[in-house]
């Protein structure tokens, strides 16, 4: 891992880091864009801007090992997460949105094997905004009859991040979305 060199980037980003304990942030260069479509079907996107990587706790090709997420939160006993990857992105939107909240997913085979979101933000239509995850990668969900499950046994390799942008108001699709070619291993 090498450090970003970009010293405004590498500011902010600590900044948004330093919220939830993070070090050794490390340029995205391994993360591009993905030209071909997942496997399963996609709500488009409802809105036009971008998003991109600012920055990231840990490369592309490494291992993520999951534990108890007890220790993150009592509410969360029985999950299983990572409290070790976190990330940073630069996210433009031609919708003003307030309390909009984004979602990456890790994804194998088209199959969601771990999730975080960022919290609520609100986004000027044009404008640039920073918005990092401060929260576990959770690798396991829960259903709504209680049941937790994990979609994917592990270890397994994920080969996909989504990054998406959604407006709460509007829940069936997302306003943006973007992948990334981004591999991670998660063990016990």
């Amino acid at each position: 891992m090498k450090p970003i060199t970009t010293s405004i980037v590498s500011a902010i980003c600590s900044c948004v880091f330093a919220a939830c304990g993070a070090t050794g942030i490390v340029t995205p260069a391994a993360p591009t864009a993905v030209s071909n479509p997942t496997a399963t079907p996609v709500p488009p996107a409802t809105a036009i801007g971008n998003i991109r990587f600012a920055a990231v706790t840990h490369d592309s090709g490494g291992a993520l090992r999951v534990q108890d997420c007890a220790a993150f939160s009592p509410i969360s006993a029985n999950h299983l997460c990572n409290e070790e990857w976190h990330a940073a992105f630069d996210v433009t939107s031609t919708v003003d949105l307030m309390n909009g909240a984004l979602s990456v997913y890790f994804e194998h085979a088209g199959m969601r094997c771990g999730e975080v979101w960022a919290s609520s933000q609100s986004f000027a239509a044009g404008r640039e905004r920073l918005v990092g995850t401060s929260n576990p990668v959770f690798v396991t969900r829960q259903l709504e009859s209680g049941i937790v499950e994990l979609p994917c046994p592990l270890p397994v390799t994920t080969d996909r991040l989504v990054v998406q942008l959604w407006d709460p108001r509007r829940p069936a699709a997302p306003l943006l979305r973007r992948e990334f070619d981004y591999v991670f291993t998660f063990v016990e």
